[in-house]
């Protein structure tokens, strides 16, 4: 069996088509939650987030539309109910004394993950890139007994941002992460920075890319003449054996060559005698 057939029907070629769309579009289109900023490890918990006292970390965005920001939180080992209140806010001025509100979210603590890093989403920041940001962490409703605490380092594991409590600059900095929505392609360059020689190389990635798409369409066309291939051989096989068969309406009869000629001598021993002239 040859690896590619004639491909029928025709509109398998739309699959392959829209496969080969679908992909431009995941790549080159969709954005996603892309990484920026990754501050590590924790060493100590910080104070609880109840009534009067709030956490917060100061950052300077790397890339446009900012839209997600993970965090480390410590439950206590406890099932929490007070709401949570999440501010991020653009800081104004070198002394980041002035802030602007920017986005706000609001969440119920009870599904909060203890010692892992849980994920704030909020619509993405437009122009965000090279401002310096604020995110606060509040909860006036929580108490000692039903609240929540994040994970810090003592050290400062993050140079361009700092650690605010109670909307005042401490040492140190919160164990947290910066995400932007950007599309796959536009990250190709971040993907292999860490690489040592040619596989730290974008256009040995883009090469990669490409002829790992090509596989694919390779490998569905041969699948759908796989398929449809047999589908369709079986079909025809059948439509012949139907339209062979005798006495069904619209069929033809197969006659051999044997059967022919005893039929065309029967016919002749059947004809009447000729006419032959009358004798004088």
């Amino acid at each position: 069996m040859k690896l590619f057939k004639p491909i029928r029907p025709d509109w398998k070629w739309a699959v392959v088509a829209l496969f080969i769309l679908m992909q431009v579009w995941l790549i080159f289109i969709k954005k996603h939650d892309a990484l920026d900023i990754d501050t590590w490890p924790n060493t100590i918990p910080t104070p609880a987030v109840q009534g009067p006292y709030d956490v917060g970390q100061t950052f300077v965005a790397e890339r446009d539309w900012i839209a997600r920001i993970d965090v480390m939180v410590g439950t206590y080992g406890r099932t929490n109910t007070k709401e949570i209140i999440f501010d991020l806010s653009e800081v104004v001025g070198e002394n980041e004394k002035l802030t602007i509100l920017v986005r706000t979210v609001k969440f119920r603590p009870d599904g909060l993950m203890n010692n892992l890093f849980n994920p704030i989403r909020f619509a993405p920041v437009e122009g965000s890139r090279g401002k310096r940001y604020l995110f606060t962490f509040r909860s006036p409703e929580s108490t000692p007994e039903d609240s929540i605490c994040l994970w810090m380092n003592t050290q400062d594991i993050y140079r361009f941002g700092h650690l605010f409590f109670n909307n005042a600059k401490a040492g140190g900095d919160l164990v947290f992460r910066v995400y932007s929505r950007r599309t796959v392609g536009s990250e190709l360059g971040r993907i292999v920075r860490n690489y040592p020689g040619i596989f730290g190389s974008k256009t040995f990635l883009i090469i990669v890319v490409i002829a790992f798409e090509i596989a694919q369409v390779l490998m569905l066309i041969y699948l759908l003449n796989l398929f449809f291939g047999r589908h369709g051989e079986s079909g025809r096989s059948e439509e012949k054996g139907r339209s062979g068969e005798a006495g069904e309406p619209g069929g033809v009869e197969e006659v051999g060559e044997a059967e022919r000629v005893d039929r065309l001598s029967e016919a002749k021993g059947t004809e009447g005698p000729k006419n032959t002239p009358k004798g004088d």
